[in-house]
């Protein structure tokens, strides 16, 4: 994987701190999976679950998320999830590098 900046390293590292920690609260989940990708300048991180979900369009206060997307806002980067009540929760994450 190419070199990317600390600070980028470091909100790669709570994005998923922080992701993990909502699948153990929330998700019910006994298995998550994490998929780091450094491309030509960016970064890709992709969590997923496969237990409990959110229901679409369904709007939530957590700070976890919230703190997810405020981390990634301040490198101009961009996260999103995706969820299903019943087949869980995958949160797509783009930082530039």
């Amino acid at each position: 994987m190419p070199e990317v900046p600390e600070g980028t390293e470091i909100t790669k590292f709570r994005v998923v701190h922080e992701a993990l920690t909502n699948i153990q609260r929330h998700a019910q989940a006994r298995h998550a999976s994490v998929m780091v990708r450094g491309l030509p300048g960016r970064v890709r991180v992709i969590i997923e679950d496969a237990r409990v979900g959110f229901e679409p369009g369904t709007e939530t206060d957590r700070l976890g998320l919230a703190g997810i997307q405020e981390r990634v806002a301040s490198l101009e980067g961009i996260a999103a999830r995706e969820s299903h009540p019943v087949e869980g929760t995958t949160l797509l994450v783009g930082i530039p590098a």
